[in-house]
């Protein structure tokens, strides 16, 4: 019997390092959810400002919103991607303040239905 905590034989280690020089499975979405949303919609973030590039509006604007939904499908899958920009959103303005940023970024698509 294993002692709580101890590591299961074969299990791969948490969290994921890449230290095998192959991305992360977070790392790898990340890229391939900001090729998928810059290829389709001309509704995309301008950044560091991530003002929307189209309408300059706060980036997601209404018709990224919508295309992004429709995209993805909605649900967990819109909420993980939203979470993504959310992430490079706080990198991009650093230590300012992020009052706001949960419903910009992730709030509005619990209102999605797939």
């Amino acid at each position: 019997m294993a002692l709580p905590g101890a590591p299961i034989a074969g299990a791969p280690a948490w969290p994921p390092t890449g230290r095998t020089g192959h991305p992360t499975q977070a790392q790898t979405y990340r890229e391939n959810a900001g090729r998928r949303t810059a290829v389709t919609s001309a509704h995309r973030p301008k950044r560091p400002q991530w003002d929307c590039e189209a309408c300059g509006k706060d980036w997601p604007c209404d018709p990224a919103r919508e295309e992004l939904a429709q995209e993805t499908g909605g649900g967990t899958t819109l909420a993980i991607l939203m979470w993504t920009h959310l992430e490079d959103f706080a990198l991009d303005t650093g230590s300012g303040s992020l009052a706001g940023a949960f419903d910009r970024f992730i709030a509005w698509t619990r209102s999605v239905q797939r």
